[in-house]
């Protein structure tokens, strides 16, 4: 059925040339025969203003002997038509009339009364056969005799009623009014014109004078209703439908307007009755039936509602409007299929931007995002201001991870219409999946300043404040929402898991439904005890019959609870085993593929806790059957994406799995291929095979000298490999809960340092330089070091000279450098196989290092000491004989950048700004010139094997993805080390910009003298963390020389002044003391990369 409703459409032929004058012979014999304005329009079919028909027009004015009965009927075409074809058609018929000769035998009064009399039999027989435009033609000939005749007036006023000309109708009932002023339907027929014209409020005068005349008169009581009605005025309607009905009680018509002004009101109950009353006397009123529909419907009796809308479509089976409203009580009761099916047959009668939309609604509820926008997409062609469109597009957009153009689309149906509720709570939930929680809730309240007591706001607001760490506050949104659904199951799910977090007991008050009210006590429980009790709960509201999916999740999380109230307990372990076992009776693979998977993820997990290897094996083997079958049915590489992000815990479950077996070597390989995997598909495409290496190779990455540590963090345990040339691969297993506590507090303090300094009441460096993340820093490391077993690890190095880390998800975004012994020198790669890529690698030739000035960015500020960085690293290169190729800050450009990079160089120096992009790191950027950027994706598809260190000296270059494929390590960094270069020298956090200069240039002193570069690193970052004031004012002596006065003037003038100023003794910090001790400005510089390159 899907595939009819989304069929490719034939290619519309090309429409051909037009027949002028046989539309304009349909035209004038549909004007002959009564045609209203709205069936001129059609048959003109958008051609009002057609240039060729103009002048096809004038000439045919120009060239033919025009009727003066044909040019009557051209006049009238002006006169009801629009648009330039009308007015040259009205032109040509009054230039004709008008050239008819004037002149008339003059009349005795007798004899123009006996005319007068005589045109006006004309008339009214004409009239009376129904031949409306004689009867006008003979009205004016007698208004011509006498334009004051009241009784032609009339019949001509009636012809052009009859005729729907409503216009000239209106206009001339007003000249009959001017004569005789108490004419009541005179004025009732008026007051009709005008509301056919729309023009509601002065039909309203004309009934209101016609009742004065005539209290009781049926036609304006019937027409002050409909006016009254259509200003929306349904309370006072109301009253006036019933003095209609008191004349005539059994009018049909009459009891449906009546039925639909309470139905307006939201009396439902009573406009129900007034339809049946109406069914009483017109059994086959389909309308009826079908506005019968609508007000069951909007009291939520869907079933009755569609038994409605089936009876108006027995009677009228095109009937849109029941169609409509059956396809929406379908999709309510989540009848889905049937209401597509309903759906298709109204596409087929009318394509309308609320239909168009209502079908996206649906295709977004089945996840068919794509599909649900194309849907909103046509509502949007038909109508680009439908404020319900553009929410379905942008929910479309959302649940393909799109943010950025959902958050456009919401924005613009907000602009539209502010108090969209579905938009609001659009807004809110993007902004909550983006972690801007704070900024959600205030869409949140927006959108229960519409809708109070919507459930599903609440629940989201309940989501955001649980994840700022309000969980009371959360678990109130809750309570609110059971309060009035107890079967809403996303609320006992979320409930539990505050209740988890919260370590609040007994609060004083709640609200909750008289269902509920024995259960207050038991509710005001929290912690694990509390989350438990909250679910079984739960579960006695949602049944497995009644609803198979909250049931299933409600056991799920019923079973982690236990799991983490103690994961070594295998009481707690069997427990949550049970209710997995009772989950998956429901998340089944057929109805659920995701929860089922979830699931089964969750059982692998207890088992391989009970040491249950042969269970976790046979689950594990059924897990990557319901996986492989995603991945088949993805569509695209995003969706492949997103499946392998959300199942990665089966691959760091294997890893788990293969150590408990005590297979050390197995376990690093399958490690070391979900690291290259990930790499491959996110900088690349899509790959189902990925090179990875064996153990044999990973050992050419080692030398006497040279080890590697190797981390894993799954879900539940941290592990780490030590791999050195002399032993076999060991590996270590502890618990992974001490390290994820350590790091929920490292990202939430660096995230909030980071946006400090960005209002005029908060300065930068004041702000960032008290704050917590930077106070404590050495401190954070130093609770790191234990939590890692760095000393038990540096056990095994013995000998060792050169140590390469290999860090895995969040670990790669902490200085593990600075954890180990300061003999050591230490370089990272993302993984073995890059390793082996590197070493691998041509040698590289003697050639020009390529040096970017500090680009001029849009949206961002200058690095203030970054053109001095540039200008005295250009005069280090030059006294080692090598002249760099430099781009100036303002030529920094995207094509001019990747033109550079294509050319032989043998380093890259960046100074300047990265952009990370945390959903989508392959879009991480350098920012360039003006809005230009560099992509890690273009990054990566460069040959730079030529290059031997790409240096990055900006902000955050070496941070890496947090919400990839669970943080594996996909950044920059890697997009350099994949495109070739051999190494990278970059930075975590951003460092305050003349630290960053220094060392900087400190490094490529040693390294251009024949330093290796983690040597050369090493060496400049012990340099840096005990440079005194005054060692640092003699050491930047060196670089104050008449060529960097020359070539730089700018920046000899900064350099002197930065020495004045170390040299002051007045300064803050004495001359003796080191200036940059703390890690901050030392420890955030990496190496990445083949260790032994140049």
């Amino acid at each position: 059925m899907l595939n009819r409703l989304f069929g490719r459409q034939p290619t519309p032929p090309e429409e051909p040339p037009v027949d002028y004058a046989d539309l304009s012979k349909q035209i004038m014999e549909g004007l002959a025969a009564g045609w209203s304005a709205e069936q001129v329009k059609a048959c003109l079919a958008g051609r009002e203003n057609d240039q060729k028909f103009v002048e096809w027009l004038y000439h045919y004015g120009k060239r033919e002997q025009i009727d003066p009965a044909v040019a009557e009927r051209l006049v009238q075409w002006g006169e009801i038509g629009t648009g330039a074809i009308a007015q040259m058609a009205k032109d040509i018929g009054e230039k004709t009339l008008n050239s008819q000769p004037k002149s008339m035998p003059k009349l005795s009064p007798s004899e123009r009364d006996k005319q007068l009399e005589l045109l006006l039999a004309q008339s009214n027989d004409a009239f009376g056969q129904g031949d409306f435009l004689e009867s006008i033609a003979a009205c004016n000939k007698a208004l011509a005799i006498k334009s004051d005749s009241y009784a032609v007036l009339c019949i001509k006023a009636l012809s052009l009623f009859q005729l729907r000309h409503y216009r000239q109708a209106a206009v001339t009932f007003g000249k009959v009014l001017a004569i005789e002023p108490q004419n009541y339907q005179a004025l009732c027929f008026k007051g009709a014109c005008l509301c056919e014209l729309q023009e509601h409020e002065n039909a309203l005068i004309d009934f209101d004078k016609a009742l004065s005349i005539k209290p009781d008169f049926y036609n304006a009581l019937v027409g002050k209703a409909e006016a009254v009605s259509k200003l929306e005025n349904y309370q006072e309607a109301l009253s006036v439908y019933d003095k209609v009905l008191d004349i005539k009680p059994n009018n049909h018509v009459t009891l449906f307007n009546r039925a639909t002004c309470l139905s307006k009101l939201e009396r439902y109950i009573e406009a129900i009755e007034a339809y049946d009353e109406a069914l009483t006397i017109k059994s086959d009123y389909h309308e009826a039936l079908g506005s019968k529909g609508d007000s069951l419907a909007s009291l939520g009796a869907y079933e009755e509602a569609i038994e409605a809308y089936d009876d108006a479509l027995a009677i009228k089976s095109d009937y849109y409007q029941a169609l409509q409203g059956k396809g929406q009580s379908l999709t309510a009761i989540k009848r889905i299929e049937e209401a597509l099916s309903i759906y298709e047959q109204a596409l087929a009668i009318q394509r309308t931007p609320d239909l168009s939309a209502s079908i996206g609604v649906i295709l977004n509820n089945f996840k068919h995002y794509q599909k649900a926008i194309k849907f909103a997409e046509l509502a949007l062609e038909l109508d680009e201001n439908h404020a319900h469109a553009l929410y379905v597009k942008g929910y479309g957009l959302s649940g393909l991870r799109l943010f950025e153009e959902a958050l456009f689309a919401v924005d613009k149906a907000l602009v539209i219409e502010s108090s969209n509720l579905g938009a609001l709570r659009l807004k809110g939930t993007i902004l909550k999946d983006l972690g801007n929680f704070q900024e959600s809730i205030l869409y949140f309240d927006a959108a229960l300043s519409v809708a109070p007591n919507d459930i599903i706001t609440l629940n989201n607001k309940g989501l955001a404040l649980w994840k700022l760490g309000y969980f009371e506050e959360a678990i109130s949104n809750y309570d609110r929402v059971l309060e009035q659904d107890s079967d809403y199951y996303p609320a006992w799910v979320n409930r539990g898991l505050a209740c988890k977090d919260s370590c609040l007991q007994l609060r004083k008050s709640y609200l909750f439904p008289s269902a509920l009210q024995l259960q207050k006590t038991e509710l005001q429980e929290r912690g694990y005890q509390g989350a438990l009790i909250c679910y079984q709960i739960g579960l006695k509201n949602i049944t497995q019959e009644t609803e198979p999916y909250g049931w299933g999740l409600l056991h799920r999380y019923t079973g982690e609870v236990h799991y983490f109230q103690d994961c070594y307990d295998p009481t707690q372990l069997h427990e949550a085993l049970t209710e997995y076992g009772q989950a998956l009776t429901t998340l089944t693979a057929e109805a659920y593929p995701i929860e089922h998977l979830k699931t089964l993820q969750l059982s692998i997990r207890a088992n391989l806790g009970l040491r249950n290897t042969d269970q976790v094996r046979t689950l594990r083997q059924k897990a990557l059957i319901v996986f492989q079958d995603l991945i088949n049915e993805a569509t695209s590489d995003a969706q492949r994406r997103r499946i392998e992000t959300q199942f990665s815990g089966l691959s760091h479950l294997q890893v788990d799995l293969l150590l408990a077996e005590g297979l050390t070597t197995e376990a690093l390989l399958a490690a070391e291929r979900y690291k290259n995997r990930v790499l491959t598909w996110i900088l690349d495409h899509w790959q189902e095979q990925t090179i990875s290496p064996s153990r044999d190779q990973i050992h050419t990455l080692l030398s006497p000298q040279t080890a590697i540590i190797y981390w894993h963090l799954s879900d539940d345990t941290l592990s780490t490999f030590v791999i050195t040339d002399s032993a076999s691969i060991t590996a270590d297993t502890q618990p992974s809960q001490p390290l994820e506590t350590w790091l929920k507090t490292w990202t939430r303090d660096y995230n909030d340092y980071r946006t400090k300094g960005k209002s005029p009441s908060a300065p930068l460096a004041e702000s960032r330089e008290t704050h917590p993340w930077r106070t404590e820093l050495t401190n954070r490391l130093n609770e790191l070091k234990p939590i890692l077993s760095i000393d038990e690890l540096v056990k095994n190095l013995s000998n060792i000279q050169n140590l390469v880390l290999i860090p895995h998800r969040d670990l790669h975004c902490l200085s593990l450098h600075t954890l180990f012994p300061e003999n050591l020198t230490i370089t990272y790669l993302p993984s073995a196989q890059i390793g082996l890529n590197l070493q691998n690698r041509p040698t590289i030739a003697q050639t020009k290092p390529l040096l970017i000035d500090s680009p001029l960015h849009t949206d961002l500020p200058p690095l203030l000491f970054a053109d001095l960085e540039t200008a005295l690293l250009n005069q280090l290169f030059q006294t080692y004989d090598t002249q760099p190729n430099l781009i100036p800050y303002d030529q920094a450009t995207t094509d001019h950048l990747t033109t550079q990079l294509s050319q032989p160089h043998c380093l890259l120096h960046f100074t300047g700004h990265a952009a990370y992009n945390q959903r989508h790191p392959e879009n991480s950027s350098l920012a360039l010139t003006d809005t230009d950027q560099l992509t890690a994706k273009d990054i990566s598809a460069l040959n730079l094997q030529g290059y031997g260190l790409i240096s990055l000296s900006a902000c955050e270059t070496a941070i890496t993805g947090t919400d990839t494929i669970t943080t594996e390590y996909v950044g920059l960094v890697s997009a350099f080390l994949k495109a070739g270069a051999a190494q990278v020298l970059s930075t975590l956090w951003t460092v305050e910009s003349r630290s960053n200069a220094w060392l900087m240039v400190y490094f490529y002193q040693r390294y251009l003298s024949g330093t290796p570069a983690p040597i050369a690193l090493h060496q400049a970052q012990t340099w840096l963390r005990s440079v005194t004031r005054t060692d640092l004012a003699q050491w930047l002596q060196q670089f104050v020389t008449p060529e960097l006065q020359t070539a730089n003037p700018s920046e000899y003038r900064d350099l002197t002044e930065e020495i004045k100023t170390l040299q002051n003794p007045s300064g803050t910090i004495p001359v003796d003391k080191p200036l940059f001790a703390d890690p901050y400005y030392w420890a955030a510089f990496t190496l990445t990369g083949h260790s032994h390159a140049r």
